[in-house]
């Protein structure tokens, strides 16, 4: 059996090279997290320190250039991405703004960068970016959802539940939201939406909102019917629709448009050459 002793000469009288031995396992996440944090502190406290005392330009970007890559070979380097949130931002826009690869030094990538990257694609409304010492980047994103489409100079956009626009080019997968129509529509169209929303089985059947003069809503019912709202109480006007439909299905009758700017009365509008009915006290047709 041939022993060797660390330290010990060989015949030449040359010194064998002293051998290290590898951390167990079980430490070396503690290692590079010990050494993450002391490379961030040079990072930080000590740049902020030799700015404070003028020392700057190529020596601070020599030192954390330095620091950066010397925290690459103690392994502190991206092995993986970890997304949750994501639905319709597609994974190459995702990596793209991010800017990061595997084998990138982790000390190196800057999540507040990356975060308003990511808030700056079309269907990210917020986004939370960190490191995952030692090597994972770690992304929670929450996106807009859709609510309509906005007509507006014969153009339509996407919106969201905040009334914001969602620049996509391809708006066929959304052709079944209902439109919104007018220069202020936009703005006005959640709350609009909202209160619509009490009444369910009428709302399903919404096709359009147009809004008049920037101050009332006409709503399209079954792509035939308009409904024009009042400026003010709209969802008591909107609640007395469902009510007379309930009992009376009135929009199932041979009519163009019902008014409901009046709080004392309905005024039902025929199609050319209906049969005229009385609809009870406090209502006409």
């Amino acid at each position: 059996m041939r022993l060797l002793s660390v330290g010990s000469n060989d015949r030449q009288g040359r010194r064998r090279p002293t051998r290290k031995r590898p951390a167990p396992p079980w430490l070396r996440p503690t290692i590079q997290v010990a050494a993450a944090t002391a490379v961030l502190a040079v990072l930080t406290g000590g740049v902020m320190q030799l700015q404070a005392s003028g020392w700057l330009g190529e020596r601070v970007t020599a030192l954390r250039l330095g620091a950066v890559a010397a925290s690459a070979e103690l392994g502190l380097k991206v092995a993986d991405v970890a997304v949750s949130g994501r639905e319709r931002t597609t994974r190459d826009e995702l990596l793209a703004a991010l800017d990061v690869r595997r084998g990138d030094p982790i000390i190196g990538f800057d999540p507040q960068a990356a975060r308003e990257r990511l808030e700056g694609l079309p269907w990210v409304r917020s986004a939370r970016v960190e490191r995952s010492l030692p090597d994972v980047v770690r992304v929670d994103i929450v996106e807009r959802q859709p609510l309509a489409l906005w007509q507006v100079d014969r153009r339509l956009q996407i919106i969201d539940h905040q009334g914001q626009v969602i620049r996509v080019a391809d708006k066929r997968p959304f052709r079944n939201l209902p439109v919104i129509v007018g220069p202020d529509a936009a703005t006005h169209a959640p709350g609009l939406l909202q209160l619509l929303g009490g009444e369910p089985d009428l709302a399903k059947r919404m096709t359009a909102a147009i809004r008049v003069a920037e101050r009332r809503w006409n709503i399209r019912l079954d792509d035939r019917v308009e409904i024009r709202l009042p400026a003010q109480d709209i969802g008591v006007a909107w609640s007395r629709l469902a009510a007379m439909e309930r009992t009376n299905a009135v929009l199932g009758r041979d009519i163009v448009a019902v008014d409901l700017r009046l709080p004392d009365r309905t005024i039902v509008q025929l199609a050319p050459g209906a049969k005229l009915r009385t609809a009870g006290p406090g209502k006409s047709t």
